[in-house]
């Protein structure tokens, strides 16, 4: 609506259910909830508290930026171990592009262990939109450089040193590329 802020509201009832894949695990009373998003102690039976939706939000969070969950798309089997056992995932390695300063803000909200994640929500949130401001920050100081990161991120096989020279040349060196471009 005009003039009120944009919100996201994330909210689970345990109610839905994914068409394509196991939804829960078949114990009864053991764990209810989409494989892609259980934290580990949901997995193993173990106590909850906040730091599980702290967990299931970070998946999702990953899953808005890079397209996937954390640990799939995989066989629902694959994907329990994986959030068991895996290592954090970096969220830069799957799209090119995102800021490298999320990898330790979803290092620490998908840790394995829920006394290493943040102690809340409110505190996941800043982290993230600290990394967020940080990498922004660098694009305002220095165009240049984030347009040199750009490129590199599309797939140019030249140095950073380089990509700097290419968006700082003159307007006339424009004309042609330089051969390790191509």
């Amino acid at each position: 609506r005009p003039g009120r802020p944009v919100a996201v509201k994330l909210v689970d009832f345990g109610i839905a259910k994914a068409t394509d894949e196991a939804s829960s695990l078949t114990e009864s009373g053991v764990a209810v909830g989409t494989m892609a998003y259980l934290a580990p102690e949901v997995i193993e039976g173990n106590p909850l508290d906040n730091r599980d939706d702290e967990y299931s939000l970070a998946c999702a969070a990953f899953e808005l930026l890079t397209g996937t969950p954390p640990y799939g798309p995989a066989a629902p089997s694959s994907m329990l171990m994986a959030h068991l056992q895996a290592p954090v995932p970096d969220p830069a390695t799957r799209v090119a592009g995102i800021p490298p300063a999320l990898a330790p803000v979803f290092e620490r909200a998908l840790a394995k262990q829920p006394r290493d994640r943040f102690p809340d929500n409110a505190q996941f949130a800043a982290a993230f939109r600290a990394a967020l401001e940080e990498s922004l920050a660098l694009i305002r100081d220095d165009p240049a450089r984030a347009a040199a990161l750009w490129i590199k991120a599309e797939g140019a096989k030249i140095s950073n040193a380089e990509a700097v020279a290419i968006i700082r040349a003159p307007q006339n060196a424009w004309t042609t590329k330089p051969e390790r471009m191509l």
